[in-house]
């Protein structure tokens, strides 16, 4: 079983236009969260592993549990009042 944590990191990325959130595991870049659309409606892009061999295997409630953190921390950081 893997026991790898995620990483949840915030960031600002030149594709997007609002900050986004990365999720991480180990040294590999999981999945991308942006709300440049509606903040309500997020967008998630899963990325592959090296050489398009993606064979991920994590246990599902501890990536929804990142995925969870992601969102409420997407939330925050792209509604707060300057």
């Amino acid at each position: 079983m893997n026991k790898e944590k995620f990483i949840i990191e915030s960031s600002s990325d030149l594709d997007y236009e609002k900050n986004v959130i990365n999720i991480i595991v180990g040294a590999g870049h999981v999945a991308t969260i942006n709300c440049d659309n509606n903040a309500d409606k997020p967008e998630i892009k899963i990325f592959e592993r090296f050489n398009d061999k993606a064979v991920w295997t994590f246990d599902c409630l501890d990536f929804l549990e990142a995925l969870n953190k992601a969102l409420i921390k997407l939330k925050e950081i792209n509604t707060k009042v300057d």
